[in-house]
């Protein structure tokens, strides 16, 4: 570690010192007080130096805080069903980039005559790709990939770096590709959280419910974009006419016996899932994915796949494709958030009851939609500021507190936090990957990443939330 993540560590421990040592805040908990300090030195950590270290960190302190031994947190975290979800969800996702089936959605796109003399047919499908891929493969591989591309069709349109066209597309791609990766609710931050409010609620969102919720979602987010290119920032699309989709490499489009697989696997484990939970349990269906559940059920593709041989050799090898996709900032994160979930808003600690008094001045008279509203709007402007997962995680508590005094489900409210935290692209601060965007500066000024980038998320905020808040109380 570095000095900066010595000085980070230092406040982390201040804070929650301060709240160790201070009387305790009615309604708050002795044992409340202390557990409250823990998140928040967490979120800190969170927001300043990654998940990993800080994560670790707060594991060793919540036992100390009496809220629970050892072993019993290590149940609720670890031990808790969502954690090999997880776990197997790593391993599938990096079987999918070893595959190569990244690759061969996004050139399928972009090689259909549709899109040759139509620039912005071009744009939608280029931005369609990359969302479609982020829903299951690796975030900054897709990245990276989309990016690749969107450099190798400028080259050969006759765009300069830096370029007004190139930089836009490069922030609307992020921004489709984070839509994408808060798409299925077994992928990236998305599963996080849905698990952490499964614990703290005691309720799951449904599968069908969140996807039902995230696919308009993220469609329109691309709509969207595609409308902020053309009539607010209006790049010069008149080069793109020359686009040849013929250039595209035939042979990185052609599924291969491998590839068909992989893919065919993973629309059977989603259709199994949507059409099993809708299933009673005296159908066979039905009583499968419910008795194994989402967990289960991915064991049993891993299974599966394990087993299958093409031309001779193993699909895969699940030692090797394990040690290159399990991410141990991911998992370690996920015990914590697991753990401190399960006591976070129990009445040992007081801490939903502390939430509820402190802002019902503010938030207590509004009605359910504009309780909604208002939250979602909040997340989305500090997840540019404060790690996105910290946001997500600081605003649930709230939506379970607030629920049955307003009178609505706080399902809805979980639904709309997850979509906010996810609109982190404004700020270098608001994500890992948003970081890796301004960084990018040989295709990116500064300035005009901040441009395109804040642009966006206004947009974002002034018509997708309100969207977002809509569609969740027509789903539930």
């Amino acid at each position: 570690m570095g000095k900066r993540e010595y000085i980070h560590l230092g406040i982390m421990l201040i804070i929650m010192a301060v709240f160790w040592v201070l009387q305790p805040i009615e309604p708050l908990t002795e044992v409340g007080m202390k557990v409250l300090g823990v998140f928040l030195a967490g979120c800190w950590g969170w927001s300043t130096c990654g998940v990993l270290w800080p994560s670790i960190l707060c594991i060793c302190a919540l036992p100390l805080t009496g809220v629970a031994t050892i072993n019993e947190l290590l149940a609720a975290g670890t031990g808790n069903f969502m954690f090999l979800f997880i776990m197997f969800i790593l391993v599938f996702n990096q079987l999918l980039d070893d595959s190569g089936v990244n690759v061969a959605i996004a050139n399928f796109f972009i090689s259909r005559k549709i899109v040759k003399g139509r620039p912005y047919v071009l744009i939608f499908f280029l931005l369609f790709a990359g969302y479609l891929i982020g829903t299951v493969c690796n975030l900054f591989l897709t990245m990276f990939l989309m990016w690749g591309i969107i450099y190798g069709i400028a080259n050969s349109c006759g765009y300069e770096k830096k370029d007004k066209l190139p930089s836009i597309l490069i922030v609307a791609m992020l921004f489709v590709l984070l839509m994408g990766y808060m798409a299925m609710p077994f992928h990236g931050m998305t599963v996080q959280l849905l698990a952490a409010w499964a614990n703290m609620a005691q309720v799951e969102i449904p599968f069908a419910s969140w996807l039902a919720f995230s696919l308009p979602m993220g469609l329109g987010s691309i709509v969207l974009c595609c409308l902020v290119i053309r009539f607010v920032i209006r790049p010069d699309v008149s080069k793109l006419v020359a686009y040849d989709p013929d250039s595209v490499d035939k042979e990185t489009i052609r599924f291969t016996k491998g590839k068909t697989i992989v893919l065919a696997m993973l629309i059977f484990f989603v259709l199994t899932l949507l059409i099993g939970n809708s299933l009673p349990t005296t159908n066979p269906v039905g009583y499968l994915v419910k008795t194994l559940g989402n967990s289960g059920m991915i064991s049993l593709v891993i299974l599966a796949l394990m087993f299958i041989r093409v031309d001779g050799k193993p699909l895969f090898n699940f030692k090797e494709t394990a040690a290159k996709g399990l991410s141990f900032d991911v998992l370690i994160c996920t015990a914590y958030m697991l753990m401190l979930s399960s006591y976070m808003s129990g009445q040992a600690t007081g801490i939903n009851v502390f939430f509820m008094k402190l802002l019902t001045p503010f938030l207590g008279g509004l009605s359910p939609v504009m309780f909604c509203l208002v939250c979602g709007i909040v997340v989305a402007v500090l997840t540019n500021f404060l790690a996105n997962i910290a946001v997500a995680y600081m605003f649930l508590p709230i939506a379970l507190s607030f629920a049955p005094v307003i009178g609505f489900n706080p399902t809805i409210m979980a639904m709309i936090i997850i979509y906010a935290a996810h609109l982190s692209i404004a700020t270098p601060a608001a994500s890992i990957y948003s970081a890796l965007m301004f960084a990018n500066t040989e295709w990116l000024e500064t300035k005009t990443a901040v441009r395109y980038a804040l642009t966006i998320v206004v947009f974002a905020i002034i018509i997708m939330v309100p969207c977002a808040t809509m569609l969740a109380f027509a789903i539930n």
